[in-house]
């Protein structure tokens, strides 16, 4: 018998842009301006200026874009700020069954790896379909408890996402999207004190 973790890898690594229906990967491309449209907004924000300027400092290869700002980082540094970014108003996109705003770290995970790799649009959107489909159903499974018992979904789920998005534009096997999807596991964290 496979393990959970297997299942959701093997399902989510085949996932084509063609299996999406129409009106999943419409809705995809709202939530993808709905990102870009907060996180510009996001960016001018005083301690995003101040994690930029960090990043800007540390330098790193140029490999995805910093929304709001005209330099390139690291496709994990840009991972980092975009989803800061892209939260700091919390007004990005919420998702009822797992209690998070899930896409505050699928799309910015989804965005610079896949820039980083020249994903396609198609490619792009399927990544974040895929991320948003294994991080609900793992936080439709553990939710509304987890939350109630003071766990933040968006650390403890939104980060299965994020492996699954960036998983899937690096095009990973089944056996290493499992890895991934279990490195979060070991990654899952945080708490509702900030509230």
């Amino acid at each position: 018998m496979k393990a959970l973790t297997e299942v959701l890898a093997e399902y989510l690594s085949g996932l084509q842009f063609e299996d999406l229906p129409p009106d999943v990967v419409e809705f995809c491309k709202l939530c993808i301006l709905d990102m870009i449209g907060v996180s510009l907004r996001g960016s001018v924000m005083e301690y995003n200026k101040i994690l930029a300027a960090y990043l800007q400092e540390a330098g790193g290869k140029a490999e995805a874009t910093v929304v709001g700002y005209g330099f390139k980082t690291s496709c994990a540094q840009a991972g980092l700020i975009n989803g800061s970014i892209g939260h700091s108003l919390q007004l990005d996109d919420g998702e009822m069954e797992s209690c998070a705003h899930l896409n505050c770290e699928i799309i910015p995970a989804a965005l610079a790896a896949g820039e980083r790799e020249d994903c396609t649009g198609g490619e792009l959107i399927t990544c974040i379909v895929a991320g948003n489909e294994g991080s609900i159903r793992i936080g439709s499974a553990v939710n509304p408890s987890h939350n109630q018992r003071g766990f933040s979904p968006n650390g403890t789920i939104g980060v299965f996402g994020a492996a699954i998005a960036a998983g899937k534009a690096l095009n990973l096997s089944k056996n290493a999207m499992a890895d991934a999807i279990g490195s979060a596991a070991m990654q899952s964290a945080g708490l509702e004190q900030f509230v």
